[in-house]
């Protein structure tokens, strides 16, 4: 059904088209008055009135701790000794 009523306005403008073609100006001001009559009478599909909104619930209250995820330098002896126990042990798939 909705598809006909959509196919009502294409029909009127092929009708008007074809009336201007062939000059015939009675056909085309009855085409108008019958497409002015179509949109008042076409149904809305908006939603009509107002739609009341639902609460938002109420949000517990948290301790937030705050947590220093940040990676700190390490330092200068830690990574002397880290490539010192490396360069002794090897690389470990060769192993």
């Amino acid at each position: 059904m909705t598809g006909l009523l959509n196919l009502v306005t294409l029909i009127c403008a092929l009708v008007a088209l074809w009336s201007i073609w062939k000059r015939q100006w009675k056909l085309l001001i009855a085409v108008c008055i019958a497409f002015a009559i179509y949109t008042v009478l076409q149904p809305s599909y908006l939603p009509k009135g107002s739609v009341p909104r639902s609460e938002v619930p109420p949000f517990p209250p948290k301790e937030a701790q705050i947590e220093d995820r940040n990676s700190r330098p390490v330092p200068i002896e830690e990574r002397a000794r880290q490539r010192d126990e490396s360069i002794q042990n090897g690389l470990p798939f060769l192993r």
